[in-house]
């Protein structure tokens, strides 16, 4: 797609404002997201057999691995380039596939982001674009690849309270050694099984999409079971 791709009309794109008041227990606190709006070329993309809605950037632009601005920073679009849109925050971020390879990486962790409102157009049928939950900058995630059990306790004897299915997330907690088994807390309402998953539509996001079974409580899973992503999660899998 060529850099000259026509100004964008100005469409709001409303969606719900995540609930002040959520159950359960969260360590981090988010901050109320803002009501974001997309500006959408009307026209459809030149190539848009690949994709419903593309990103046209008209200037260099700097994409995070997450939809924040404290997040590790991806490299840089430019003019000229044109990638799939899989999805947006509440609070102002579109997320892009980056075509690189990351087979371990699931859902929105597949995505790499942009602040709406940059020097940029978005081309094609972009209003049908799901919702993702934001995504904290400085938080380990667990990303389910098998189905993994969640105990009460961090013991094989414990009861399994919960089961993370291939495409769930949780925020990591803290590291226990158990015997010969090392095991990890997760919190299940700060992933894509609890309070933010009435918000997340994952049917057009790649790697899978989740039960997203109602959790609100914390558990422990084996170590062995992670597949992390993060740039905090050394303290859950220390390097060798």
């Amino acid at each position: 797609m060529s850099p000259a791709v026509r100004r964008a009309a100005a469409l709001a794109l409303a969606g719900a404002l995540v609930a002040a008041c959520s159950r359960g227990r969260r360590r981090t606190a988010e901050p109320a997201p803002a009501q974001a709006d997309l500006a959408v070329d009307s026209a459809p993309a030149a190539d848009s057999t690949r994709a419903s809605c593309l990103l046209a950037p008209r200037d260099t632009l700097t994409a995070y691995l997450r939809p924040n601005d404290r997040a590790a920073e991806f490299g840089q679009l430019a003019p000229g380039d044109s990638v799939p849109v899989h999805g947006w925050t509440l609070d102002g971020w579109v997320g892009f596939e980056p075509g690189v390879a990351q087979a371990a990486n699931m859902g929105p962790f597949r995505l790499r982001w942009v602040r709406v409102g940059g020097p940029y157009a978005l081309v094609g049928d972009c209003e049908a674009l799901p919702r993702v939950p934001s995504l904290p900058a400085g938080t380990c995630f667990t990303m389910a690849m098998d189905s993994v059990e969640v105990r009460v306790d961090p013991d094989s004897t414990a009861a399994v309270i919960a089961v993370l299915v291939p495409g769930d997330w949780a925020p990591l907690e803290r590291r226990r050694a158990r015997g010969a088994e090392t095991w990890i807390q997760v919190d299940l309402t700060g992933g894509n099984r609890g309070r933010q998953a009435a918000d997340w539509e994952p049917a057009s996001l790649p790697g899978g999409e989740s039960a997203r079974l109602g959790a609100d409580s914390t558990g422990w899973i084996r170590e062995r079971d992670l597949n992390v992503n993060g740039t905090q999660c050394e303290r859950f899998v220390p390097r060798p």
